[in-house]
């Protein structure tokens, strides 16, 4: 039998594992967001990712790709207006 504290258990539960942050410029179409921005690894392939239009609330659909060394590239048809966008991403695994 071992007798573990609760702070040794909180040490073991990752606590890094989401980012939330606005995009959109007006102008570009093509959005990078690399791991230096949202922290979460270089494991790109474990992201789930979600759009949020930040005006109602509205779910955005376009096309993500997920890169090498954890960089994550939002891709729009039409440049979202600055800081329009919510982007989420959690780290799954």
């Amino acid at each position: 039998n071992f007798k573990i504290t609760l702070a040794q258990i909180a040490s073991l539960i990752q606590t890094n594992n989401s980012f939330s942050g606005t995009i959109g410029d007006g102008s570009l179409t093509s959005l990078p967001i690399a791991s230096a921005t949202h922290g979460l690894g270089t494991d790109s392939s474990s992201f789930m990712v979600q759009l949020v239009q930040v005006s109602d609330g509205a779910t955005v659909y376009s096309d993500v790709v997920r890169g090498a060394s954890g960089l994550v590239t939002v891709n729009f048809a039409v440049a979202p207006a600055t800081n329009a966008i919510r982007v989420l991403i959690q780290k799954i695994g």
